[in-house]
């Protein structure tokens, strides 16, 4: 292509705007002006890429802003949140119900949509949005949203084993339109699953903890229909496994720690019942305790609860999982930088 022809195509862009904003002085417009059309238009090409990656960046740093509502769901507004970033995901998923509004008796078209995603390896925090608008009078204090029915599937390539799967549901409004709020923990290659949830009938529920006598609070069926969301997961992020025979306190009974798992979002334990102790009742398998985590800075991470835990007994013995998620740990976690966790004051290098 020819060097007029090139700025032919070029013509439709202000010279003077792209030369200054890519940080070209007067001195230097005077010098480009003095080149050959050619050679003009391989350096206006070259201008309009560093103004268009300029834009990129800006659109990559800007990425996130969508995740803050799951940001405040997870607690960790104010952390570093570095550690997440292989773990956004646009899904972009939608399911429309058309019915009644029966707040206002309006025939209406109601779109649900998994938008977004914040995971590791084993959990997921992710966020439906609606286009459903609240009533005026909605009292975020006292009122909230929620569907009669919620049922959600995580189909995956792991075997969970006794390991309960946690999930946590929550509605919010946002610029006067309902969204949900979806946490799905504990649940190994997740980053590799298949979703599903369904939602169905949308009932509002009013006065919530002001109901006499503890009862359940009043509520109304607002909109009659069913919506179905589904998608796969396919994203990779850090993760440090370690294994290990460490002996270590199950309620009441003997075991080994065999393996070690620690994600941004959370650490995932498996282990043994030793067989000196099988003959321990299964409701005394309390979960296996990790009090701290030490990072290699020497900063330590307080722990008080566990998130899912579970213990089953096959031919081999009783096997126990655990899982400790970024809710009971307060931040997310670089993998890299974990340095050890203790248990029953006992400190195991990861």
């Amino acid at each position: 292509m020819k060097g007029e022809e090139m700025l032919e195509l070029l013509g439709y862009l202000d010279e003077d705007l792209i030369m200054e904003s890519a940080g070209f002085g007067e001195a230097g417009r005077k010098t480009l002006r003095r080149m050959n059309p050619k050679k003009l238009a391989v350096v206006l090409l070259a201008a309009t890429l560093v103004l268009a990656l300029g834009v990129m960046a800006v659109s990559a740093a800007v990425r996130h802003d969508w995740d803050r509502a799951i940001l405040d769901f997870m607690g960790i507004r104010d952390a570093d949140t570095t550690q997440l970033e292989d773990g956004t995901v646009l899904i972009g998923e939608s399911d429309i119900c058309s019915g009644r509004d029966l707040l206002t008796g309006e025939q209406k078209e109601i779109t649900f949509t998994a938008s977004s995603s914040i995971g590791d390896k084993n959990a997921a925090y992710i966020r439906i949005d609606t286009d459903y608008e609240v009533p005026e009078d909605f009292d975020p204090e006292t009122d909230y949203f929620m569907a009669e029915d919620f049922d959600l599937e995580v189909t995956t390539n792991y075997f969970q084993g006794a390991l309960n799967r946690s999930s946590v549901l929550q509605s919010q409004v946002e610029d006067g339109k309902l969204l949900f709020l979806l946490e799905i923990s504990g649940t190994k290659n997740i980053d590799r699953s298949k979703v599903a949830l369904t939602f169905e009938n949308l009932y509002y529920y009013h006065d919530l903890g002001m109901g006499e006598n503890d009862d359940a609070p009043p509520k109304e069926l607002v909109f009659s229909g069913c919506w179905d969301l589904e998608w796969k997961f396919d994203y990779r992020t850090v993760i440090k496994k370690a294994k290990m025979h460490e002996k270590v306190q199950v309620g009441e009974a003997a075991g080994y720690l065999t393996t070690v798992e620690i994600t941004p979002l959370g650490i995932r334990i498996e282990g043994s019942i030793a067989s000196d102790s099988w003959d321990v009742p299964t409701g005394n398998l309390e979960a296996m305790k990790i009090e701290k985590i030490t990072m290699k800075d020497g900063r330590t991470i307080a722990i008080t609860e566990t998130d899912s835990w579970g213990a089953s007994r096959g031919t081999a013995g009783y096997k126990f999982r655990g899982y400790y998620g970024v809710g009971v740990l307060g931040e997310p976690l670089n993998p890299d930088e974990v340095e050890s966790i203790t248990t029953d004051g006992k400190e195991i290098k990861i």
